[in-house]
């Protein structure tokens, strides 16, 4: 795994794929229904209009929930918030990443400028799309790293906010085609994991959506390897 700034990483990829001709993006495009027939899924109904197609990739993580009740499709991963915060500058001397997981899940690092950024999970965070921050993940956050790092007790905290995890029973993703539809493909339920693992499991899902091609490492992905009685959150297990 890494540190990596997310939104440079994210950016970079959509500037790779807006060179391409055979991609079209359409930001703040609303889905509003997913029409099938008795082959498969027919087309998807968005805020802009009908798009016939034949196969869709539900990649919208947090909203992974949402879209596949839409197309009637049952998958265990749910939308878990996670926050975090970040510090002013400080001298730069913590080369690593700390994390730790009991009793409290957690974890710091600093960047290149000195900031120091870290989180605090709430163990009794309840599933559901939700990106506001809290008062309480600060409170939480501040009492936990005093005691764990000490002499990061007088930092200033200047900004934090939230997102979701997409969290399945095992903490692995979802990717590949379901056999709950035809022409519906999975590639969520990332469980924190989308930065590391996406780039390469994303390629070999391509060579799979476009020349049937299977790579034998998808197959611990499959997303209809769990069966209905799974549960989304196993509170007893840790992350990793």
């Amino acid at each position: 795994d890494a540190i990596v700034h997310h939104d440079a990483v994210v950016w970079a990829h959509l500037e790779h794929l807006a060179r391409s001709d055979a991609v079209r993006i359409l930001p703040g495009t609303t889905v509003t229904a997913i029409v099938g027939g008795d082959g498969g899924v027919d087309a998807v109904e968005t805020s802009r209009g009908r798009i016939d197609t034949p196969a869709v990739l539900n990649a919208t993580d947090g909203w992974s929930t949402e879209l596949n009740a839409l197309a009637g499709v049952s998958a265990p991963n749910r939308p878990v918030r996670r926050e975090v915060l970040v510090t002013a500058p400080v001298q730069r001397s913590i080369e690593a990443a700390i994390t730790f997981y009991r009793p409290t899940e957690g974890w710091f690092n600093q960047t290149l400028r000195g900031e120091i950024v870290m989180g605090v999970v709430d163990p009794a965070e309840p599933p559901g799309v939700d990106q506001r921050s809290s008062w309480d993940f600060l409170r939480r956050t501040a009492s936990v790293m005093t005691r764990k790092a000490p002499a990061l007790a007088d930092v200033s905290v200047i900004r934090q906010w939230a997102g979701m995890y997409d969290v399945s029973p095992d903490h692995q993703p979802l990717v590949g085609p379901t056999r709950q539809l035809d022409g519906w493909w999975q590639a969520n339920g990332w469980s924190g994991r989308g930065m590391l693992l996406g780039p390469y499991l994303t390629e070999l899902l391509a060579d799979r959506f476009v020349g049937g091609a299977t790579s034998a490492h998808l197959a611990a992905f499959d997303p209809d390897r769990f069966g209905p009685a799974d549960q989304a959150l196993d509170e007893q297990a840790d992350y990793y």
